[in-house]
């Protein structure tokens, strides 16, 4: 189709099947406008999207029409269960009208997952360690030294924040919080829970990061009468007045697995703290740097917590406890390493009073404080078995276990590695013990268990394999999978690894980070020790081509360019063709033969279009000469009359079937009046009375055309006014025809037309919008076709002088065309309608009976693909 750069405005064209919110029906027959009532919206899909800002519609259904941050809170509340969210990266606060009560509060059965660039078709695809996804009580986005909107420390809190970020009460494990950072929650739902309270809720948290938020009770995370499961989480930079700096339990019984508890802070249980018959499974677990007045890594009272293969480095008390402090309780602790741990009094590793732990295959070390490694007071009786400790006790030693300082050996926590010469290798018992170590590696390595969370593997070293963006990497030799991690391989001690980055096909590979780095895609690393590497990949540019009929452009599709790149486009018409325009971004380039885009920075697109070149009116052989119109003897004054048409005159005795149009407002306003039938008869004798659009359409079957075997006619000719949304500047329409039974012999086909309009509004013509057979923008059937029109606004020049409102003209034709039967008679009633089979010449239907679709819009036309 042509485009000009007079053209003002445009309006698009997609072909497209779905599922609609408003329904107008309109009976198109010889008589009368029918219009139905409203319909009721369809039921939502099982996947939500949301960006910050959101997109299109902002209804949920694509990343097109993402949720907001403002439409989320409800979002949730309004989905089923089974629904998931897929949430882009960046920022979502709650509320937008600084609400400190506002909460984000999962529904039951409902799923959030976070860590997505807004581009994904698969959940797979997400990376939210790369797309920071962040739930923050930061409400008026003052607090102090952010990074990448996540509030670091509680500290940092200023000025009006959410009292609880994410509330998880009465759901059960089928709901999911999944891949986000929850952040500046301020005080907590009655002082409990800044970042998130749960009350008879067992929801499952993965994935997720709770950083500087502050409450009473539970500054991270607050569960009473819960059971959760939080798996592969870190609790850092919380910070409560009373208890629970990361976590606090009460009456509750969480499955706390692979987390990371760090740099809390409190009065009672720095990292977290079990009170009132709390009992929860704490396994594979870190806690480093926490601190506290009792219990700086965690505090137990009247709780039964069993603590395994946990590491607890570097946590310091005020008083008493530095690694734990019981209370009245009797946890169970197994194959875990207290090291570094202090209390300014005593029990700088566990401090008991009235409680009776068993301890066993456990390394205390480093311990500061008075009194030694494990202090009992009040009566209390641990039995400590088989550990490094200065208590005695079957299988103790005191000799030195030979720690390594707190970093990455495999897994998803920290841990401390021992050797073989370490006295806790192989001096453990199998009694109670573990099957794998903290960080995933099976038990025992050698003939006995170690005491520790750390299961030492003589001559094997683990590499672990991350990709930021989209790529993946083969390494070579592929070694063992190591633990049950998907990106972790064991190694002999001191082999070459040879990484290859492969970069997706939009994308590309920039560089390696971690334990290695470089720009090369293919890089060697030797497995001196225990590795974790990093492969960067970043978005290329995207230049969308393509091409209408008529014509090819080359290359076409999606063309992705690396940053600061050229690329040139060649455009090529069809024999009988010439190239009417090339839109670049929509805006006209004109009939441009190459294109070449300078520099790329952003995505683009670029279209052809074509027109065909005028035929010559085939000369009638052994035919008499036509009556009427008469042979044209000349070319005639303006004041003639319009040009005779070079085609037979339309036979009206051809049967021409009745046709149905319905015709639907999908998105962007609201429809003020209309569809309003346009009766002027000029219309359609301008319309069909034009030669170079006749050409066109009538092209599809000559030979019948030339013997006056056809028959056509505008069967209604309508319009409707629409406002558009705040700050939406399209509307679209679903446009669904569908036909009755056609006479046999007489195909038909369908085209798409566009009235265009100059830069003052007036009318110039029409222009047809080429075909695209086998496209997948077309969704054609036996019974209907579907298209799906956008309409832009055009202020002044789109029919209607108020700017946000659109004033579109559709017009239905059908045409007949073939050698059937004699016809005798032409029937009541008429049509246009839906292309339902092949038609006419040009053969890609199959023999079915086609029809035109005539839509005339005041705007310029751009089929998108």
């Amino acid at each position: 189709m042509n485009h000009s750069t007079s053209f003002p405005k445009k309006a698009a064209f997609t072909l497209l099947g779905g599922v609609l919110t408003l329904l107008f029906s309109l009976g198109l027959g010889m008589t009368g406008l029918p219009v139905s009532a409203l319909s009721g919206s369809a039921a939502e899909a099982a996947v939500k999207y949301v960006t910050p800002g959101g997109a299109g519609a902002k209804d949920g259904s694509s990343w097109d029409n993402a949720y907001g941050e403002a439409e989320l809170p409800a979002a949730i509340q309004s989905a089923d269960a089974g629904d998931e969210f897929w949430v882009a990266a960046g920022a979502y606060r709650p509320s937008v009208t600084n609400a400190t009560a506002a909460t984000f509060t999962l529904k039951n059965g409902v799923a959030l997952y976070g860590g997505f660039a807004g581009t994904e078709t698969t959940r797979g695809g997400r990376n939210w360690k790369t797309n920071v996804t962040v739930l923050t009580g930061d409400l008026a986005n003052d607090d102090a030294g952010k990074v990448n909107g996540v509030t670091v420390s509680a500290g940092q809190i200023v000025g009006t924040n959410s009292w609880t970020v994410v509330t998880g009460s009465g759901t059960t494990s089928a709901t999911v919080l999944d891949g986000f950072t929850v952040t500046a929650g301020s005080g907590g739902t009655g002082g409990n829970g800044g970042g998130m309270y749960s009350s008879n809720g067992s929801p499952t948290v993965t994935n997720c990061t709770f950083s500087g938020n502050t409450a009473t009770a539970g500054g991270g995370m607050y569960n009473t009468g819960s059971s959760p499961t939080v798996t592969d989480c870190t609790f850092s930079g919380n910070s409560a007045g009373a208890q629970g700096g990361g976590m606090f339990n009460n009456g509750s019984s969480p499955t706390v697995t692979n987390c990371t508890f760090a740099g809390n802070t409190t009065n009672v249980g720095g990292g977290m703290c079990n009170y009132n018959g709390s009992s929860p499974a704490v396994t594979d677990c870190t806690f480093a740097g926490n601190n506290a007045t009792y219990g700086g890594g965690m505090l137990n009272s009247s709780s039964s917590p069993a603590a395994t293969n946990c590491t607890f480095s570097g946590n310091t008390a005020g008083s008493y406890g530095g690694g734990i402090y019981n209370s009245v309780s009797s946890p169970t602790v197994i194959n875990c390493t207290f090291s570094g741990n202090a209390a300014a009094s005593s029990g700088g590793g566990i401090y008991n009073a009235l409680s009776s732990p068993t301890v066993t295959n456990c390394i205390f070390w480093g311990t500061g404080g008075t009194g030694g490694q494990i202090v009992n007071v009040s009566g209390s009786s641990p039995v400590v078995t088989y550990s490094v400790t200065d208590v005695a006790g079957t299988g103790n030693t005191t000799a030195d276990p030979m720690l390594d300082s707190l970093a990455w050996h495999g897994g998803v926590t920290e841990t401390m590695a021992i050797s073989g010469d370490s006295a806790a290798f192989g001096a453990g018992t199998a009694t109670g013990a573990p099957t794998a170590d903290q960080r995933g590696a099976s038990r025992p390595q050698g003939a006995s268990f170690d005491m520790g969370a750390y299961e030492y593997w003589a001559g094997k070293q683990v590499l672990a394999v991350e990709t930021e963006g989209s790529g993946t990497v083969t390494q070579t030799p592929g070694g063992t999978p190591f633990g049950t991690w998907s990106n972790q391989w064991s190694y002999d001690t001191g082999d070459g690894v040879a990484l290859s980055a492969d970069a997706a096909a939009s994308w590309y590979f920039v560089a390696w980070s971690g334990d290695i780095s470089g720009t090369d895609p293919v890089i060697t690393v030797t497995m001196s020790g225990d590795k974790r590497v990093t492969a960067r990949f970043a978005r290329k540019w995207t230049i969308t081509a393509s091409a209408g009929t008529g014509g090819a452009i080359a290359p076409a599709g999606n063309v992705f360019i690396l940053p600061s790149a050229d690329q040139s486009f060649t455009v090529t018409p069809d024999a009988g063709h010439t190239i009417a325009d090339v839109t670049v971004d929509g805006a006209s380039a004109g009939a441009a033969a190459t294109y070449t885009f300078l520099g790329v920075s952003a995505d683009h697109t670029i279209a052809a279009t074509f027109t065909a070149n005028p035929t010559p009116a085939p000369e009638p052989t052994g035919t008499p000469a036509p009556t009427s119109p008469p042979s044209p003897t000349g070319t005639p004054s303006p004041t003639d009359g319009p040009t005779p048409s070079p085609f037979p005159a339309p036979n009206p005795d051809i049967p021409l079937p009745p046709v149905t149009l319905t015709l639907t407002l999908v998105s962007g306003g609201t429809v003020l009046a209309g569809p309003t039938e346009i009766t002027d008869p000029d219309e359609p004798e301008a319309l069909l009375a034009s030669p170079a659009l006749l050409a066109q359409v009538l092209g599809f079957d000559p030979d019948a055309v030339s013997a006056g075997q056809y028959n056509l006619d505008m069967v209604r000719f309508f319009s409707l006014l629409a406002q558009l949304d705040p700050g939406i500047t399209e509307l679209t329409l679903l446009v669904e025809i569908s036909m009755g039974e056609p006479a046999p012999g007489y195909p038909a086909t369908v085209f798409l037309l566009a009235r265009t309009f100059d830069g003052q509004g007036n009318p110039t013509g029409f222009e047809v919008v080429p075909r695209e057979e086998g496209s997948s923008v077309f969704r054609r059937s036996a019974a209907a076709e579907t298209w799906r029109v956008t309409v832009a606004d055009g202020g002044g020049t789109d029919g209607d002088p108020e700017a946000g409102r659109v004033l579109p003209n559709l017009a239905a034709v059908v045409v007949a065309a073939g050698f059937g039967a004699t016809p005798t008679a032409a029937p009541s009633g008429g049509g246009g309608g839906c292309d339902t089979g092949a038609g006419g010449g040009n053969g890609v239907f199959g023999g079915a009976l086609p029809v035109l679709l005539l839509l005339v819009v005041p705007t310029v036309l751009l089929l998108r693909r």
